[in-house]
């Protein structure tokens, strides 16, 4: 991409061809790891934890304890995102759809 220019701060009408596919493809299989040439990072950990505080907030604590159960689990059974395989040892690396797979299959 030219310019090095982040795709998250470019307003859509600005957006060349090659940017649209670079944004289709992260959109698919997520953005690139903080070591790459791009700048973005995820944890999708912190997205399903901020979920379960607002499944608490709305009373439907059997759902938020549901979620973070398998939460716990899969992260027990060391099948984790890049953001915190790097900090442990063993992990399998997943992507975050595999993640998501992984957290429902504990559900």
């Amino acid at each position: 991409m030219a310019g090095k220019q982040r795709i998250s701060y470019v307003p859509l009408d600005a957006m060349t061809d090659e940017m649209r596919v670079e944004k289709e493809r992260c959109a698919r299989e997520g953005t690139p790891r903080p070591e790459s040439s791009a700048v973005r990072a995820h944890a999708p950990s912190s997205v399903v934890l901020s979920g379960v505080m607002m499944f608490r907030y709305l009373g439907w604590t059997a759902a938020a304890d549901l979620i973070e159960s398998a939460l716990e689990k899969t992260i027990g059974q060391k099948k984790v995102t890049y953001d915190l395989a790097r900090q442990m040892d063993g992990a399998t690396e997943l992507k975050t759809s595999a993640f998501a797979d992984a957290i429902i299959a504990n559900l």
